[in-house]
């Protein structure tokens, strides 16, 4: 898994983008964060299901594998006071890389493409 986090926008430029041109975007939107830490990961599970054409159940316990849901909604749920975090998220399920950004932007990627 690798994971940036930089609350420090000045260093912001600084860290090396993992969305390079080796895979194709399949799945790209905007995520609102509430408050049940489990919307982002039926988010992920179910676009991932979609792109592969099964039933999203198939990737329900391999994302617990991959990365901790309750660990990334609190790296890159906006701060108390509604400031949104600079961090990103990026780990890799079933051949695909998924980035999360502070801002609530998620991008699947087909690694295999």
């Amino acid at each position: 898994m690798t994971m940036t986090v930089n609350e420090n926008s000045e260093y912001a430029d600084l860290q090396p983008s993992n969305e390079d041109a080796s895979s194709s975007l399949v799945f790209e939107t905007t995520h609102e964060y509430g408050t049940e830490t489990d919307e982002l990961t039926v988010l992920i599970v179910d676009a991932i299901a979609s792109e592969l054409n099964v039933s999203p159940a198939k990737f329900v316990s391999k994302i617990n594998e991959a990365v901790n849901p309750d660990a990334m909604e609190r790296i890159l749920r906006p701060l108390p006071d509604g400031t949104k975090r600079n961090g990103q998220l990026t780990f890799f399920l079933h051949g695909f890389r998924i980035s999360i950004h502070g801002d609530g932007t998620v991008r699947i990627f087909d690694t295999a493409a």
